[in-house]
């Protein structure tokens, strides 16, 4: 899995509480590691490698890059990346809530009751997508600790190794790192060595697949013409002109109903009659 459509940088970021796809430094690594007996490698994971080059390759995949793993001198480098992405996680990888929880499970003297116990939180409390990773990543340490007699180091050694990197309390002091490391190396010794009891019956759900850089490309152009069109369509009603409507003619006057002929004849006997009266009278005549 390479990855094709993320951007920013990886380290020091917050794991996604519902994504079941586990991030491409850890999947880098673990591959890496498990490729051409990488894990028999004396010592892994307590010998640290070269600090400059973990920086480099941290570097690469923060760009964006995704460095080839295989060109890396030693097997000590990669599995130190691995650590490191772990480290910079802002919450661990089982949260602060869970610190205290955990805590207390360790507590129980009852073995069986304990190891239940344990496996009930995981199932229960722990959100999905920290599920997903911390199944992925014990079942590497697992099989790391199958090989102890090449590596030398046994799923206690890894507890060490990895407790403080997985649990810890949000406050981080002294006191509680002092007090409390039994317990967090004890509650990841069991999740080690208890493995296939708390991890088996787990389900994980598979994680979408992820897009091709020739689908991520398509559904880049698709939402640019998308874009283009609306911008089109919003400067068209912009500059729209809106039409003029014509003045409106005066209206006609009401049309008087039309008279019969009879009565026009009347009216106009009456009009020459009146005119008639008031003509004045002609002179007397002088003899």
């Amino acid at each position: 899995m390479r990855r094709t459509g993320k951007k920013g940088p990886l380290f020091g970021i917050n794991l996604d509480n519902n994504s079941t796809r586990i991030p491409i430094v850890i999947q880098d690594t673990v591959e890496h590691l498990m490729k051409n007996d990488n894990i028999d490698a004396e010592g892994i994971f307590r010998i640290s490698g070269s600090s400059i080059q973990i920086q480099e390759l941290k570097r690469k995949y923060d760009n964006g890059k995704t460095p080839n793993l295989d060109k890396v001198s030693s097997p000590h480098i990669v599995s130190g990346l691995l650590k490191l992405f772990l480290r910079e996680l802002p919450e661990p990888l089982l949260s602060f809530e869970l610190y205290d929880v955990f805590v207390a499970v360790h507590s129980i003297n009852d073995a069986q009751q304990r190891l239940d116990r344990i496996k009930k939180v995981l199932h229960e409390m722990l959100p999905i997508g920290r599920q997903a990773l911390l199944k992925y990543l014990m079942n590497f340490l697992y099989n790391v600790s199958q090989r102890v007699e090449a590596n030398k180091m046994s799923a206690a050694n890894l507890a060490i190794v990895f407790g403080p990197n997985i649990l810890r309390h949000e406050k981080d002091s002294m006191e509680i790192m002092i007090t409390e490391t039994p317990a967090v190396t004890g509650i990841t010794f069991t999740f080690i060595e208890q493995y296939h009891f708390i991890f088996d019956s787990m389900e994980i759900p598979e994680p979408p697949k992820e897009k091709t850089k020739k689908e991520l490309k398509k559904e880049e152009k698709l939402l640019k013409k998308q874009e283009k069109n609306e911008k089109r369509k919003k400067n068209e009603e912009t500059n729209e002109i809106p039409q003029k409507t014509a003045p409106s003619l005066p209206k006609k006057p009401p049309q008087l109903p039309s008279r019969p002929p009879e009565i026009n004849l009347k009216i106009l006997s009456l009009i020459n009659d009146i005119e008639k009266r008031n003509r004045p009278l002609p002179p007397d005549p002088i003899f």
